[in-house]
């Protein structure tokens, strides 16, 4: 399954990619939603881990048939990240995308900057999270992304060009002391540090979401208690009034955890993956829903529905 679902990526990637400098700005929207269709359509078994989180993290707040709604218009929004990121480049480069962003809260950043000790941009798989390395170096802020080359070949093929073209640093995750290296680096050059906490890291630490335990890294945590960064949790959505532009919202900085002890690391993962299940609140549509956020708690329950299939 996982390979069709790789297939069906990268054959509508592709085509979204291809057809952005070709379509104007009346069909962009069509096209957007055709092709998530096509891809809520294509790969039922990635539909069911969606809908399987909205049930968890929502229950009984919304139906079935609203979490479906919901659902579609968040596979919606992320081809439409898709086309408007490529599109726009196409149709006037770098510029004409950073245009599009407007910044709340650029007054934050600028503050926990002057420590001198680099900020900790925290963020998560939300909205059109790779518009913040166009944003911030556009309005003087050095950065770096620490980045997970997508497994995907074709859509890694096509975000190593965007990257090239918006030119934003780039600290892949891999080999990790080599990442945590330059990491520190970037940090004590004063630059900001993007950092995605919302995905299933295996050798995290447990802190709820949504109220049920999920793997996080301590990543974040571990570089601001070495080096004094300021933690500074932002995140860039689809604004929703101007349906052609984006928010990059900055919060409140974070103190850094007071040391590297296995709890204090947890402590500032929970209450930074507090922040963003609040965001998610807020706006549920503009989430990732297709990672597998709680990996050991689907793997248990599909053992215990293996065993016991009458009770499922």
């Amino acid at each position: 399954m996982k390979a069709l679902f790789n297939f069906v990526v990268g054959l509508l990637f592709s085509l979204a990619v291809g057809m952005t400098g070709l379509l104007g700005r009346r069909h962009e929207s069509g096209f957007t939603w055709c092709v998530s269709r096509l891809l809520w359509l294509a790969v039922p078994a990635r539909r069911k881990v969606v809908l399987r989180n909205m049930e968890r993290a929502f229950g009984a707040d919304l139906t079935p048939a609203e979490r479906t709604r919901l659902a579609k218009e968040a596979y919606r929004i992320g081809v439409h990240t898709v086309v408007e990121g490529f599109g726009s480049l196409a149709r006037g480069g770098p510029a004409r995308l950073t245009g599009m962003i407007r910044v709340e809260g650029q007054e934050r950043l600028e503050g926990a900057l002057k420590a001198g000790k680099g900020a900790i941009c925290v963020t998560a798989h939300y909205g059109p999270f790779p518009f913040i390395g166009v944003a911030l170096p556009a309005r003087g802020f050095p950065f770096y992304f620490l980045y997970r080359r997508p497994r995907n070949r074709v859509v890694a093929e096509k975000f190593d060009g965007w990257i090239r073209q918006v030119n934003f640093g780039i600290i892949e995750d891999a080999p990790r002391l080599v990442a945590v290296r330059r990491c520190l680096r970037a940090l004590s050059d004063g630059a900001c540090l993007g950092i995605l906490i919302d995905q299933h890291y295996a050798q995290g630490v447990e802190v709820p979401f949504f109220g049920y335990p999920a793997k996080t890294g301590v990543g974040a945590a571990m570089l601001a208690a070495r080096t004094g960064a300021p933690l500074v949790p932002m995140r860039i959505r689809h604004d929703p009034v101007n349906r052609e532009g984006f928010i990059l919202q900055v919060d409140e900085p974070v103190p850094p955890p007071a040391g590297a002890a296995e709890e204090s690391l947890r402590a500032c993962m929970a209450s930074l993956t507090s922040r963003v299940e609040g965001w998610i609140r807020e706006d549920p549509a503009q989430w990732y829903w297709v990672h597998r956020r709680w990996k050991d708690l689907d793997r248990a329950e599909d053992a215990a529905r293996a065993v016991n299939p009458d009770k499922s």
